[in-house]
């Protein structure tokens, strides 16, 4: 019986998580240029170029920090109790946070920047 609520409650909430996305795709496929960027149509100045690359760099940046943390989390799983191994991932673990702190402080200048500019 245990077994089986370990199994079905993440595909109780999966499905919670997927549903709402699945209703919104029923939308009707009118506007569709709409929702593009700026960047994308060519309306746009320098500010909006730089910071839509400085966006995306950051983005990239944030999956770079859910790859190391998964990796840290994997390898202090995988320790067996080995102190060696387990300083390891604590300390990539540390790091990637750090890591995560300056992404998000230099978003924020950024966003500050590119709005004071425009």
């Amino acid at each position: 019986m245990k077994n089986l609520k370990l199994f079905l409650i993440p595909i109780i909430l999966f499905s919670f998580l997927i549903l709402p996305a699945l209703a919104s795709a029923q939308s009707p496929l009118t506007n569709l240029g709409a929702a593009a960027p700026e960047v994308i149509k060519g309306n746009s100045s320098l500010p909006d170029i730089v910071g839509g690359i400085i966006k995306a760099i950051l983005g990239m940046l944030g999956v770079v920090f859910l790859c190391l943390m998964v990796y840290a989390g994997f390898t202090w799983m995988t320790a067996a109790g080995e102190p060696d191994k387990v300083k390891k991932a604590k300390s990539l673990i540390t790091n990637s946070i750090i890591g995560l702190i300056i992404v998000m402080a230099s978003y924020a200048i950024t966003l500050f920047v590119v709005g004071a500019v425009k």
